[in-house]
This record gives C-alpha cells, structure tokens and sequence, in this order.
C-alpha cells in the first residue's frame, strides 16, 4: 500500500506548514483575507509542473468541474483562515481536522457508496480520536469554550470533506496530473473574486502594516511547502481506496506538529512556545498510542 508512506510523508510536510503557518498568522500576516487572496495567486506557480507532464484542454465540461473544485477549496480555506483570526489556531485545526473526516466519510458513503472495512471502521475511529486528543487542551473540554464560533470551523470541515470525496471521484492516477492541475487554475481565478467587495480590495491593495522581508520570504517557502504537500496528499488519494482513510491519518500530522512545537519552544522559545506538563505529556503519551494502533490496523 504506497499510498500509506505517501500520505505519511505528506502529513510531515504538512505539520511543518502549520507550524509555520501559526507563526506567520500570530505575528506577520493576520488578514485572512489577504491570506487567502495570495494563497490563490500562488497557485498559478503550479503551471511548470506542466512541462514535465502530459497537459492537455480538458474539454468545456471537465475544465467547469475541475475549475469548480478548485473554487472550492480556495472557500473552504477562507473559512478555515477566518476562524484561525476569530479563535485559536489549535482548537481549529482540531475541529476542522475531525470534521473534514467526519465529513469525508458521509459523502462517501452516501453520496459515492463507498465503503470500509471493519478494519478501516476500527482505524477511522482511532485516529480520529487521538488525533483530537493530541491537540486537545483542558479549556477545550469545555463545551462553550470548544464551540465558541464553531460554525466556521465547522463549514471548513464540510467543505473540505466534500473537496477531498470529489477528489477521489473526479481525479484519476492516470491523468491525475492534468486534472490537478486545472484544479489549481480554478483557485486562481477565484482568488479575484476577493478584490470584487470594495472592503476586501482595501484590505488586499491598500497600505497595510509592515511585513519583516523574512516573514514574506517565510511566507512564500511556507506556500511552496503547501502546494508539495497539496500535490502528494490528491495523490494519495487518488491511489487510495477511501479518501476518508487518508484524511483520517490527519492525525499522523497532528503527532509531528507536536513534536516539532515541543522541539521548536524548548531550543527557540522566542518563535513559539508550548506549556508542557506532566499531565500534557501523559495525554500526548495516549494520544501517540491511539494514533499508532489506528496506523496498524490500516497495515495489518
């Protein structure tokens, strides 16, 4: 199963994006819309990759379909953006990584009529689970405190379970990098859709705080890591057999951000600082646990 190391690997470079990513929307680049606006720019820098594969017009009715997904998931990133500047970046990556199973699992199913094995079932659970757990804090536990804006996080969820079921349906091994690639013209387009509401363009266009030049250089390697990272996980799913099992190892990227926060405040506190007690690491402990059983029973 190559998809397994693929998706692996691809949830490492991803944990290195986050970590990056809490750093730039902590202190350099707090505008989700201005966030997500060049986010979609940066796709455009996709088109190389067409040098090196078969690229070809898809016809009028795959090029809507392909454009429209990747309009999509430009939105579902808005809102995921949005509620990182209205909350906190850990508790959303919690609740938008378990929606986005969640949901990826139910389009699936009743949409696609796909299903999963008993073994498929028992790992879903288990990663989803200890990849909750992982990220989890004390205050979470609180339910006011955890659903405080939870209908953005929640959106975002949905929308990128919906995204990642279309992936595994529409973009085939075969021409997959075709596919994915008008996928990413398709967030380009829509990036310019921000700079239609006259507040937006101001926000995009018009004199904003000063940006240390290292924070844009950060800036930019952080996208390019991001659109490796977008590039191996379509992949994965496209080889895979369920989508819903390969966003279900979210949770392997969950460990790795842990590991690099944890790395990253004890030698550079200054960048980002975690509190780590005895109770802290007992629960991360557990959470590694359920994560490498639900990674077993993927493999057995």
């Amino acid at each position: 199963m190559p998809w397994i190391y693929i998706t692996i690997f691809a949830y490492f470079i991803a944990a290195v994006v986050a970590v990056i990513e809490k750093f730039l929307l902590q202190k350099a680049i707090p505008n989700s819309v201005v966030f997500t606006f060049y986010t979609g720019i940066l796709s455009i820098f996709i088109l190389p990759l067409a040098l090196f594969f078969d690229f070809y017009w898809p016809g009028i009715g795959n090029w809507l379909i392909y454009t429209g997904l990747g309009i999509l998931f430009l939105v579902s990133l808005f809102a995921f953006f949005e509620a990182i500047a209205r909350s906190e970046i850990s508790r959303v990556v919690v609740v938008v990584g378990a929606m986005t199973s969640v949901f990826t699992f139910i389009f699936e199913r009743f949409l696609f009529g796909r299903e999963l094995s008993l073994n498929q079932i028992a790992a879903f659970v288990f990663l989803v689970v200890g990849g909750v757990m992982i990220m989890a804090r004390k205050k979470d536990f609180s339910f006011r405190y955890f659903f405080k804006d939870f209908y953005l996080s929640f959106f975002a969820g949905a929308l990128m379970g919906l995204y990642y079921s279309l992936v595994k349906e529409i973009l085939r091994p075969e021409d997959f990098f075709n596919g994915f690639i008008w996928t990413r013209m398709g967030s380009f387009l829509a990036s310019f859709i921000f700079l239609v509401p006259l507040f937006w363009r101001k926000q995009i266009l018009g004199p904003r705080q000063k940006v240390k030049t290292g924070n844009k250089a950060l800036f930019v390697i952080n996208k390019g890591l991001g659109g490796f990272f977008f590039i191996l996980i379509n992949f994965s799913i496209s080889l895979a057999g369920n989508a819903s099992i390969v966003n279900s190892l979210t949770a392997v990227q969950y460990v790795f951000v842990f590991i690099l926060t944890l790395g990253i405040s004890v030698f550079f506190p200054k960048f980002i600082k975690e509190k780590i007690s005895g109770l802290i690491v007992l629960q991360k402990v557990f959470s590694i646990i359920l994560v490498g059983t639900g990674l077993f029973l993927l493999m057995v």
